[in-house]
């Protein structure tokens, strides 16, 4: 095998992948990770508006004010990243879904 057909080979290998969308796919989980991990901070946060907290100096009324931007952020963030996540990886994870229960 002469270096040439090594070049060709590779080159042919190389483009036949889809580097894009192995990319796309990583950071789509990523997000996806982020959005979860968000869903969550929004139900401890929902769980604990209007819970006093013991010890804490300052007024009530601060303290469900931060709480309330806790909520309005963190549901924000988890919408976008869900939506953001299953735009990039969506269509891979559908892929895989679909050969998953060809098999079984």
């Amino acid at each position: 095998m002469t270096v040439r057909d090594l070049r060709r080979r590779l080159r042919h290998a190389l483009a036949s992948h889809d580097w894009f969308e192995g990319w796309s796919t990583a950071i789509g989980a990523v997000f996806l990770v982020l959005g979860s991990m968000s869903s969550l901070a929004l139900v401890v946060a929902l769980s604990s508006v209007g819970d006093p907290a013991p010890g804490f100096e300052a007024s009530q009324g601060w303290l469900d004010a931060t709480r309330g931007f806790g909520v309005a952020l963190f549901g924000v963030f988890a919408v976008l990243a869900l939506a953001v996540g299953w735009f990039l990886a969506g269509p891979a994870v559908r892929r895989a879904a679909k050969r998953l229960s060809r098999r079984g």
